[in-house]
């Protein structure tokens, strides 16, 4: 109860890491967060919570964090948090309806965005290792561009290409939440046109942004 209200908003919040899949053409998204801060999305896309998705109404109930305080929740009460915790998948994990549909779209989809997902691996191990083991799958099935957005994606580069043996996954060393608002504010597409498309130039100025994002207020 207590993760699952760290997890989530009470309030309605669309933070520019969600907001800014609205600006781009219709997707399909598999979001690994519990959380429900993509409740907002278009209706353009088709979002998929493979791990299951948090109620912040209950998360949040005043009746269940009252019965906390007092170690007084029901045996039953986990039926409310029917969620992947951040331990290893269940071997069947693959066999839900949000693996059925990838298995249907991934053949038609023109790329793949990886951003900032490492598969749950803590200290040489992985938790999500069905996930993984399911993308690749249909990856050396039906390869596709793929491209990872994480600060430092080179591990995730060599893990995916190591086990695809193609060399198609490229990286993006930036920061999600700073990359979204980059593209939010409008400075993508002034830099874009400013530099006519250079990738060096616009990569300039989008470690710009973030210089001045870490700089305190």
């Amino acid at each position: 109860m207590l993760v699952a209200k760290c997890l989530t908003s009470k309030e309605q919040i669309f933070p520019p890491q969600y907001r800014v899949f609205d600006l781009f053409y219709p997707s399909v998204i598999y979001n690994f967060n519990n959380d429900n801060l993509a409740d907002r999305l278009h209706q353009k896309h088709e979002i998929h919570y493979p791990h299951g998705k948090l109620n912040p109404m209950i998360a949040h109930s005043s009746i269940l964090q009252e019965g906390l305080s007092w170690l007084s929740i029901p045996q039953s009460v986990d039926k409310f948090f029917n969620y992947q915790r951040p331990i290893s998948e269940h071997s069947s994990i693959t066999s839900m309806n949000p693996y059925h549909r990838l298995k249907d779209i991934l053949p038609t989809v023109n790329c793949l965005c990886i951003i900032g997902y490492s598969f749950g691996m803590w200290g040489g191990g992985m938790d999500d290792v069905e996930s993984f083991e399911l993308i690749m799958d249909l990856l050396r099935w039906k390869p596709k561009p793929i491209i990872i957005v994480n600060p430092s994606p080179r591990f995730v580069i060599e893990l995916l290409e190591t086990t695809i043996k193609r060399k198609i996954v490229y990286g993006l060393s930036f920061k999600w939440n700073i990359l979204a608002k980059f593209i939010i504010n409008g400075c993508f597409q002034r830099a874009y046109r400013k530099s006519c498309g250079s990738a060096n130039l616009i990569t300039d100025a989008y470690f710009r942004c973030e210089e001045i994002s870490s700089v305190p207020q």
